[in-house]
């Protein structure tokens, strides 16, 4: 009896491996009738395991970390989906050599236009600049370059032992207001002095301007291409804008592509403060320049990066992220656009960084691990909110979201549209709310809801008044909420 039962299932297992047989083999003709011999094609598999929505890569002390608002989505439904990036690097080494202060040149391009004379703006500026040559160390160097419709080179670098400081001193005292504003022809010649200099020093070009670019090269690509090329020349460049009279998305666009910082002041009283704060640092200054490199699949697109230049070379999107302070932290936030129309996993490909110290290239080498997002149907919804990491996407929405905002605001206050303004703050309001009731997130905390009121009513103000205190006053907003958008999307600490 045991022999018999023994031949059927010996019988029974070869029946159900041949049918296992036939089926691959029919799976496997099937595939060749779609996808003909010679045609790539990488089926997405509907695993729905646990994506890996959190990865670091390190070296030399050097880290990036990305980590999703979460790990699933559901399918056709909000397509953006959030990564924080945070870069991290090290505190200085503990040797002879490094404890010494590292020597700087620095040049400062002064606007000396016509419409510097007003307000006293000049004289601020001169008395600022001539408290930084005042505070520079020894071992440093400066120059200074003014321009209104020409340019000229008041002072070559010039090392600042106390001769030298003298001579710099009495310079800056004789600068006189004059016309135009040709911001292309001071930026040239600023990169031309630092160009001329070989030397290992940390190397700063700091501009700054009251007004529009109106002379020369004015347009914005322009403009960057020029300050493109100094941070070729391993040179940094901030910006800091002056009065209400500038162009606040140029002066910050030129600090981005600078690898540096913008500032604005309205009133140039506490100008010297934020040149002191230039020089710290300068001092503090890990890498001169950075990018981080993402791997990005097909049909996966960049929407926004911390408001941070993204240029794109085959696969790779590299984002400009500007210099590193040693034993620093810097984050924010990157939206991603990602197709759902199709359930399955979506490898969002691999994170690395790219810096600079010294004009020579260090590389944090991509995570050997990617990036992962499960795309699941609607009837696994309680499974993609469970996955939301809250923290995450709590200062997404609270934070960065509404970085994002205030920049569409400050352009649209600065041109005059108050209607649309107040329509992006309400739609904000209405997707907060959504996303809140979704996610399982309050999302509307009493700070939030503070900065919206805040909002409304500037925006509200700014047009309240006579034809020309509405106009200062939506150039005043304008300015302001953008420099708050930079604070509000990029954090360092």
């Amino acid at each position: 009896m045991n022999t018999l039962l023994q031949r059927f299932g010996e019988n029974l297992r070869q029946q159900k491996t041949g049918i296992f047989v036939f089926a691959c083999a029919a799976l496997s003709t099937i595939a060749l009738i779609i996808y003909p011999k010679g045609v790539q094609s990488t089926p997405t598999p509907l695993t729905w395991t646990a994506p890996l929505h959190s990865i670091t890569s390190s070296s030399n002390g050097v880290s990036i970390s990305g980590s999703l608002s979460q790990a699933k989505v559901v399918q056709n439904r909000f397509n953006e989906v959030f990564l924080k990036l945070s870069l991290q690097t090290p505190a200085e080494e503990a040797t002879t050599e490094k404890k010494v202060k590292r020597s700087s040149d620095f040049v400062v391009v002064l606007d000396r236009s016509g419409s510097m004379s007003s307000d006293d703006k000049l004289p601020f500026a001169k008395a600022a600049i001539g408290e930084l040559i005042a505070t520079l160390n020894a071992e440093d160097r400066f120059a200074l370059v003014t321009f209104d419709n020409r340019v000229i080179l008041e002072a070559p670098l010039t090392a600042l032992d106390g001769a030298g400081r003298r001579r710099l001193l009495d310079k800056v005292k004789r600068i006189q207001a004059g016309g135009g504003t040709n911001i292309s022809a001071g930026l040239s010649q600023a990169r031309q002095v630092l160009h001329n200099e070989e030397s290992p020093r940390i190397r700063r070009i700091i501009l700054l301007s009251d007004g529009q670019a109106n002379e020369g090269i004015t347009s914005p690509e322009g403009l960057s291409g020029i300050v493109d090329r100094a941070v070729a020349d391993n040179i940094v460049v901030s910006t800091i804008g002056l009065g209400l009279g500038f162009n606040q998305n140029l002066m910050s666009q030129l600090a981005d592509h600078g690898m540096g910082n913008y500032a604005y002041l309205e009133h140039l009283g506490g100008l010297g403060v934020v040149l002191a704060s230039t020089v710290k640092e300068a001092r503090e200054t890990y890498a001169s320049r950075s990018e981080v490199v993402l791997n990005l699949p097909r049909g996966v697109h960049i929407k926004d990066a911390g408001g941070y230049p993204v240029r794109k070379q085959g696969t790779n999107s590299y984002i400009q992220t500007g210099l590193l302070r040693q034993d620093s932290a810097k984050s924010f936030f990157v939206t991603l656009k990602v197709p759902t129309d199709k359930v399955g996993d979506i490898n969002l490909g691999s994170l690395g960084l790219n810096y600079w110290k010294a004009g020579e290239r260090y590389v944090v080498a991509p995570s050997e691990k990617a990036l992962q997002l499960a795309v699941v149907p609607s009837s696994r919804r309680k499974e993609a909110r469970d996955s939301i990491q809250s923290s995450i996407y709590r200062e997404n929405w609270t934070s960065n979201a509404i970085g994002i905002v205030k920049k569409k605001v400050a352009n649209l206050v600065s041109q005059g549209r108050k209607k649309e303004a107040e329509a992006e703050l309400s739609q904000y309001e209405q997707t907060l709310r959504s996303q809140s009731s979704a996610s399982g997130i309050a999302l509307e905390d009493e700070k939030v809801k503070g900065e919206l009121a805040e909002m409304k009513s500037a925006v509200v103000d700014a047009f309240q008044g006579s034809a020309s205190q509405q106009l200062y006053k939506q150039n005043r907003t304008g300015k302001q909420y953008q420099f708050d958008s930079l604070q509000s999307q990029r954090k360092t600490r």
